[in-house]
């Protein structure tokens, strides 16, 4: 398994801050279920608190810049600052590392794949489920965008998939919970998700 960088950036005084009624946070979507999780737990703790999450993806850039001008107290982010955010006026810390991996639509037998066999389905080479052991169907692909996490770690730790390119056939899902409903509602298809946002859906999922 692949595992993504998950970290939150902050004012420096911000959540330390005991005296706050609101809390407010927004950034990466992949980062919202455990920020909401979080966010209650510590409610819990403190009752005369509130923790606000945006269920809005505002992406880790401009929540990074919301944190920086003051708009919210955190801003979640799926990976590590970039050099132009690193100049602004927020301070990292990271909590939590988390894998990721590519997952398959549950009409799809093939359960092991290697390094190659992902490189030429996501280059367009192999194009049927036939042809790595599975049943005659044509493979449904789904990405994601260049700049998110997942894309970025699978580009960095998958042996080849750096140099892969895309063709148009396959789908780009803006955000993980776009992957997620396409991934389950998508017979035949393969894409890459992050456990996070798997656990998210599996819970969801079984209310």
């Amino acid at each position: 398994m692949k595992r993504i960088l998950l970290a939150v950036a902050v004012v420096l005084c911000s959540f330390l801050n005991a005296n706050a009624d609101t809390i407010k946070i927004a950034g990466s979507g992949q980062m919202l279920p455990l920020a909401t999780a979080l966010g209650k737990g510590y409610m819990k703790k403190h009752p005369g608190d509130a923790v606000e999450v945006n269920p809005k993806s505002l992406g880790q850039k401009n929540g990074v810049e919301a944190v920086s001008e003051g708009y919210i107290d955190i801003a979640t982010s799926a990976r590590r600052l970039g050099e132009e955010e690193r100049r602004l006026q927020v301070k990292p810390y990271e909590i939590a590392t988390v894998a990721a991996f590519f997952a398959v639509h549950p009409s799809v037998p093939v359960r092991n794949l290697t390094s190659h066999e992902i490189c030429d389905i996501y280059s367009g080479k192999t194009t049927n489920w036939k042809q790595v052991g599975g049943k005659d169907a044509k493979i449904v692909v789904l990405t994601r965008p260049e700049k998110d996490s997942t894309k970025i770690v699978m580009r960095q730790q998958v042996p080849g998939f750096a140099k892969v390119e895309e063709p148009a056939t396959v789908q780009s899902k803006f955000r993980a919970k776009d992957m997620m409903t396409s991934l389950a509602g998508t017979p035949d298809a393969i894409g890459m998700v992050d456990a996070v946002n798997y656990a998210d859906a599996a819970v969801n999922s079984s209310r």
